[in-house]
């Protein structure tokens, strides 16, 4: 199925929580439209929803892959890699969404921002550990529901 009508009923599956339906149908498309950076990124949305990390990452890559140019699949890149305790890359790909769209606030403020004040904060309490210790401790904030409030 492909169609105006295939992304409403994605999100309708996804507006009841039917995340892996909706990836289904996800994979259906992108048979026919390997490089839809659309189709790509919500599908890596879905999976970092259902806490599919690396998995996640590898999708917004290809997102990011098929539209370089498009912030929106920046953005959901770098926080896929802040879901799996990658801050610096993070921070590196929410600067390149910021180059392509300097005025959207989010980016500067609830992503950007947070990122860079998470490895400040991590920093600052964990000067002992090593990068790889480091970023197994981000990813175990991450899965256990820290989230921005709570970070800071």
């Amino acid at each position: 199925m492909t169609g105006p009508i295939f992304p409403i009923l994605c999100l309708i599956l996804l507006s009841h929580s039917r995340y892996w339906e909706a990836i289904g149908k996800w994979n259906e498309s992108l048979t026919l439209f390997s490089n839809d950076e659309k189709t790509l990124e919500m599908k890596a949305q879905a999976l970092s929803t259902l806490n599919e990390l690396y998995p996640a990452v590898n999708v917004a890559e290809q997102a990011v892959n098929a539209k370089p140019t498009w912030w929106v699949s920046q953005q959901t890149l770098g926080r896929c890699q802040l879901n799996i305790g990658e801050i610096k890359s993070a921070i590196v790909t929410f600067q390149k969404a910021i180059h392509l769209q300097p005025d959207c606030e989010e980016l500067w403020l609830e992503d950007l921002q947070w990122a860079r004040d998470l490895l400040k904060d991590l920093q600052t309490k964990h000067k002992h550990l090593t990068q790889e210790e480091l970023s197994f401790h981000v990813r175990e904030c991450m899965r256990i529901g820290i989230n921005q409030a709570n970070a800071s």
